[in-house]
Order: C-alpha cells, then structure tokens, then sequence
C-alpha cells in the first residue's frame, strides 16, 4: 500500500455510481479504494482510520432492513470518532443536510453536475494536509 496515496472508502448501494466515483478516484488520486454496498459489510471490517469515507445518504432498503445513512453515520462515528465522512446524496433537502452536518459528517456533496468538482476539492485539500504532515514529520528539531 502506498503510504502517500489516500485511502478512501465508499459506501453505495449503487454499484454504478460506486465504480464511477472510484474509477475516477483512482485515476486523478490513485488512491487506495474499498468500496461497500452497505454500512453493515463496513462496520464488520472498519478496523483502520481511511483518510475519507464517501456514504450515501439513501443506504436503506427495505428488503434488506439495513441501514440508511444517517444510521450508518453515527455507527461508525461511534466505532471511530476519528472518521472523516462525506454523505454523497441527490437529496437537497437543507434540513437533511444540516442534520447529516450536526450528526458528525464533515460534509455533504450532492449527487449532480457538480459532484467531481467537490470531490475534487475534498481530495485535493487531503493530498494537500498529507503532504504537509508528511514533510513535517521528516524536520529535525534543535533541542
């Protein structure tokens, strides 16, 4: 594993939109993807920190009495308060938003024309922290 690449998981039910999401991801950032069509298969495997976790808001299926989104959210909160998570959603809705926010994710990126731009810009400003603690665990300090 590349130690400088970003590691990313995606949660989606879509496996459509996960492969386009990843393929992008891994030709602009070669990062390091796992991908999952419920938040159930990640809780059972979450035993790292990824830099960024992409989850869609609309997990849940009745079929399958999983979880939705803001379930899985707060989960794998739980798990790892550490855990970056940007809900993907085509939801607009400002109520929905506000609570995905309060409920502990770092962002909310619709799913429309725009989607790759703020994707783009998520990942640029963790390639961007990356590199900063990457040259700064290699200074040397004088005593």
């Amino acid at each position: 594993m590349n130690n400088s690449a970003i590691s990313t998981y995606i949660i989606d039910d879509d496996p459509f939109y996960s492969n386009l999401i990843a393929n992008w991801l891994f030709e602009k950032y070669k990062a390091n993807i796992k991908m999952y069509n419920d938040a159930e298969s990640c809780l059972k495997e979450i035993n790292q920190t990824p830099d960024i976790i992409f989850l869609d808001y609309n997990l849940f299926q009745e079929e399958k009495q999983n979880m939705d989104g803001n379930t899985a959210l707060s989960a794998l909160l739980e798990k790892n308060p550490k855990l970056k998570i940007v809900m993907l959603s085509s939801v607009e809705n400002p109520y929905v938003v506000s609570e995905a926010i309060k409920n502990g994710a770092a962002d909310y990126v619709l799913k429309n024309d725009d989607t790759i731009y703020n994707l783009n810009r998520i990942m640029k400003g963790i390639s961007i922290y990356k590199e900063y603690l990457k040259k700064y665990n290699n200074l040397e300090f004088e005593d």
